[in-house]
């Protein structure tokens, strides 16, 4: 999916590349006292199904796994094994790091507790938890073929491979000299899960049941087709579950090993290319639709319960005592805490073709709708968004910022002459929205402010212009500064502009035909959004997620809080004591921002689609999914209340 603001324009140039597939339309919104909280419009977030933290694992293209130990999480990558601390809690924190051994390095691993089990291209090799931060490899045995798969219960590991090696039981009561027992080179041991003595394995389009009670001379004694080719399998207290090529997901009662049936089935929204089991749920991860939760209270009923999207995709999962730990190809080892209510869902929607900007005055919605303009909504009744007029303009609206009766939209293909411009509208009646003015800017404008009679446009490549709009019918340019970089949002209070640029920028407009950058805050990222209020600013960072600026001194700007998000922060509001961060790739996330210092995760929200921009009214939170609709969410309540 293209970025909104890059996918029209005649004269795309490299420096916007890097940002094609990211949303960037910020804008200041009215500084107004927050609405009061009622009883009923309100959640918390921090109750439901969220996630809770990441940490990040080596770059590679190889598919990584992992496994749950105690506190710790240990997964692999084609160099070795990298562990994290954090199991018990979400709370992430890689402690180490070890290699390992082999020509592609630890294909799959498992754990019974006390040690790791890696298979490699070549052999098994056993780890010792003794010290859990730093596994030690103590024993080792060949393998006839390729290992891909491992599964351990008790003393015997199981390693499955292509044909003709098949499945091979080893013996790791002695786990300084592991040897294998027992052999099944018939069966396809591509995927492969284990309970006690059962074993269950891919057998093409359908599972095969094996029972290794004598490990010398494992024995298929069950099988049963499901719809599809089997990509991973699970097992569980006399319950298999199964993906299959492309979407499918089976549940298998194995508790009569001889006669398992297919009790349940779903339709997944990708392929799942990895299963973990926890108490009802099944985590499945399904790579581009991120980690996809089913409830498997009613086995003959599974049913989705949310998907946890991440910036790339999901590969593997682990999971133990009600939390998931989503293995992404990218961006690393995500928690997930499940042990919560169901996710929260969205009050309302309206059908917005074009969407990419959102603010609001009051329960009034103005939304930047790309080739239909600005249109704008009644949001009272946040279960019910009422559209109440639009108007088509000169070009493609990108963004909005309001200043009283007049609406200030960055339009681009504005005119004839001009790519991109600021198009001033009156909407002093909302349902009739009427063009007083328009003038044309150099660059590429992607995000505004608007404080008494100006008007500060973050315009791309060309930094930023300050606009005069004291005669609404004729705005002209009257000054310009060159950040260097790519200027997306801004965001103004008193003489300084806050612009979201490669970092945040400090323009001092105080003599606006001469605005000049007067301070720089550096930032782990590029800046997508800026919003202000009591000395802080408060910065949607992309993969950097939220960043917190203090700006009491504003020529001496300090980063003092952040906090990673599950996806890619590119819009952000506040209200009360929280930050509403348009999420692009999981929705809306929710941060508790009542110590500036130490922000805190509450939860969120996945949107269906990728949330662009983020505002607040009295009854809800209003989000724009990009190109697709205006969506309304429930505000946050629990400890955190307006103010």
């Amino acid at each position: 999916m293209s970025h909104p603001h890059f996918r029209r324009s005649r004269c795309l140039l490299m420096a916007v590349v890097v940002a094609a597939l990211v949303t960037a339309c910020g804008d200041d919104d009215p500084v107004v006292p927050d609405p009061p909280v009622l009883p009923g419009d309100c959640i918390d977030y921090a109750a439901h199904v969220r996630w809770v933290s990441g940490v990040e694992l080596p770059a590679s293209t190889a598919t990584k796994r992992a496994v749950v130990s105690g506190d710790y999480i240990y997964a692999t990558h084609p160099g070795g094994i990298r562990v994290v601390r954090g199991a018990a809690t979400g709370e992430l924190v890689t402690v180490g790091d070890v290699a390992v051994a082999g020509y592609f390095g630890a294909a799959d691993i498992a754990t019974n507790g006390a040690h790791l089990f890696i298979v490699t291209s070549t052999d098994l090799q056993v780890w010792s938890l003794a010290v859990p931060e730093q596994p030690a490899h103590v024993g080792s045995v060949a393998l006839p073929g390729e290992g891909v798969t491992v599964a351990v219960d008790g003393p015997l590991v199981c390693v499955g491979g292509w044909l003709p090696m098949g499945l091979q039981v080893i013996d790791v009561s002695q786990p300084t000299a592991p040897v294998i027992v027992g052999s099944l080179p018939s069966a396809v041991g591509v995927p492969l899960a284990m309970q006690g003595d059962l074993v269950c394995l891919s057998g093409g389009t359908g599972i095969v049941l094996v029972d290794i009670s004598t490990p010398s001379e494992p024995a298929e004694v069950g099988s049963v087709a499901v719809a599809g080719d089997v990509k991973a399998v699970a097992l569980h207290d006399g319950i298999a579950c199964a993906t299959t090529f492309w979407t499918g997901f089976q549940v298998v009662d194995v508790s009569t090993p001889a006669a398992p049936v297919v009790v349940g089935e779903l339709a997944l929204p990708a392929l799942g290319e990895a299963i973990a089991l926890t108490g009802t749920r099944a985590c499945v991860a399904a790579g581009d639709e991120g980690l996809v939760i089913v409830d498997l209270g009613v086995p003959a009923a599974p049913a989705i319960v949310t998907r946890c999207d991440a910036r790339d995709e999901t590969r593997a999962v682990a999971a133990a005592g009600g939390l998931a730990f989503a293995v992404n190809h990218e961006s690393g080892l995500q928690a997930v805490d499940l042990r919560l209510s169901d996710p929260p869902a969205v009050l309302g929607r309206a059908d917005v073709a074009g969407a990419a900007d959102v603010v609001t005055v009051g329960d009034i919605g103005f939304v930047a709708a790309g080739d239909q303009g600005l249109q704008t909504f009644d949001l009272t009744d946040a279960t019910q968004p009422l559209g109440l007029g639009g108007l088509v303009l000169a070009g493609t609206a990108v963004a909005v910022a309001v200043r009283g009766s007049l609406a200030c939209v960055v339009v681009e293909q504005f005119g004839v002459n001009d790519l991109l411009g600021l198009c001033l509208v009156d909407v002093g009646n909302p349902g009739e929205p009427v063009v007083v003015g328009s003038v044309g800017t150099p660059g590429y404008a992607l995000g505004l402010a608007v404080q008494g009679n100006l008007v500060v446009v973050a315009d791309g490549r060309r930094g930023v212009q300050v606009v005069d709009i004291t005669v609404p019918a004729s705005p002209a340019i009257i000054g310009h500064v060159e950040t260097g970089s790519y200027s997306y949002a801004v965001a103004i209070d008193g003489t300084y502009a806050y612009v979201a640029d490669a970092n945040l920028l400090v323009v001092d407009i105080a003599t606006p035909t001469a605005p000049r950058i007067a301070a720089t805050a550096d930032l782990p990222y590029a800046a997508y959004d800026v919003v202000l209020r009591g000395g802080y600013a408060y910065v949607a960072d992309g993969e950097g997620g939220l960043q917190i600026v203090s700006i009491a001194s504003p020529e001496a700007p300090a980063v003092v809080g952040s906090l990673v998000l599950p996806g890619f922060a590119v819009g952000v509001a506040l209200a009360g004591d929280c930050a509403y961060v348009a999420d692009l790739e999981t929705g809306l996330q929710v941060v508790d921002i009542s110590n500036p210092a130490a922000p805190r995760g509450l939860g969120g929200l996945d949107t269906p689609n990728r949330a662009q921009s983020v505002a607040v009214t009295s009854g809800g939170v209003a989000v724009v999914e990009f190109d697709d609709a205006l969506l309304m969410l429930p505000r946050h309540c629990g400890q955190v209340v307006g103010r």
